[in-house]
């Protein structure tokens, strides 16, 4: 494997950078998901209002009286009143009667209908039975078959998207079925820009967060850096060199005060191993200069037995000193390498003592 992949620098930048993306994403999509849902109900108040316009101009006329049952006379002063009432003009003069309810609430709903096909909006209209009986000119040829929403559901009001359009659809009794609807064009391209702006806005958000990351890791890291190079002087021979410490209550700085102790008790042994090492060539230096001496004094000439017993004899007890000296150096060499190891043995009074190999 790469540096890339064992850089404890990278995988953090990586952790952090892939939590910040799915916490952008999340809070982004949640975002373009209200838009969305704030664009439709805008959108269906626009399609719901006109319907309160339209509802009087389409309501049935109530029936006429059976045959054979009498209306009550109207009173004069209603009569009186109908005549002074404007009306229409007929052959250059004034009706004495006002215009046709029919033909006045015809004009109402054409204006109506022509108003709202300015802003886009269309409206169908299907009798109680399924037929239909009025449709705006801007209406989509597609949209003009008996919703299967109110067959199915018979709800009052019910809304629905059907290709690519908006309807509101309002049942009733007296009405029959009203349909009124609007393109989602509009809306679904401004939520597909709004959608390129968030995800440019999120790359941003992140390119950002991983500079900001870059820089907190690296700060965050710098004593571990310190670390390492003061391991490394160190590996190098420089045994008094110590780690700087700048916070004794972080993880690190305690780290760095376990490392300092450990590393001042190995330049300490170092120092017990250089004293030991120049005090045992002392030790062993001396019985040599004996050896020497008393060989070249009984060689120098003829010496009696005695002499030679006498020379011969400190040359052995200086061997035997030098002998105890590298037995004690053999077996510290053992311990320092973990080979030493204690056996269980017997006294002469049965008792156990340890041997050492």
């Amino acid at each position: 494997m790469g540096i890339f992949p064992q850089s404890i620098r990278w995988r953090i930048q990586l952790w952090y950078l892939l939590l910040l993306a799915v916490i952008i994403a999340a809070l982004l999509a949640a975002f373009h998901r209200n838009q969305r849902e704030i664009k439709y109900q805008v959108l269906d108040r626009e399609l719901s209002n006109p319907i309160t316009r339209l509802l009087p101009n389409l309501e049935r006329r109530p029936e006429s009286p059976p045959r054979g049952r009498r209306l009550p006379r109207p009173d004069l002063l209603e009569d009186f009143e109908d005549e002074l009432r404007p009306g229409l003009e007929v052959g250059g003069r004034r009706s004495p009667r006002g215009p046709d309810p029919l033909e006045r609430r015809r004009v109402n709903l054409d204006e109506i209908v022509e108003e709202l096909a300015e802003n886009g909006i269309f409206v169908f209209h299907w009798s109680r039975g399924g037929e239909l009986r009025f449709a705006s000119e801007n209406s989509p040829e597609g949209l003009r078959s008996f919703p299967d929403k109110v067959s199915r559901e018979g709800d009052r009001v019910s809304k629905e998207t059907v290709q690519g359009y908006r309807e509101i659809i309002h049942a009733s009794p007296n009405v029959g079925t009203l349909v009124v609807g609007a393109s989602v064009k509009p809306i679904e391209t401004y939520l597909s820009k709004l959608e390129t702006k968030l995800i440019g806005v999120g790359f941003l958000i992140i390119v950002g967060g991983f500079l900001v990351g870059w820089f907190l890791i690296g700060r965050s890291l710098k004593p571990i850096e310190a670390i390492s190079g003061a391991a490394h002087r160190i590996a190098e021979g420089n045994l008094s060199e110590r780690i700087k410490i700048s916070g004794n209550g972080s993880e690190l700085g305690q780290l760095s005060m376990v490392l300092n102790e450990t590393f001042e008790k190995l330049e300490t042994s170092f120092e017990h191993q250089v004293r030991f090492t120049a005090d045992a060539s002392h030790e062993m230096r001396t019985p040599i200069a004996v050896i020497l001496s008393k060989s070249q004094f009984a060689l120098s000439k003829e010496r009696s037995p005695e002499k030679y017993q006498e020379a011969l004899q400190t040359c052995v007890d200086s061997a035997q000193h030098m002998r105890t000296l590298t037995s004690g150096l053999l077996e510290l060499s053992k311990v320092d390498s973990g080979e030493f190891h204690l056996r269980p043995g017997r006294h002469r009074s049965e008792t156990r003592i340890p041997q050492v190999d």
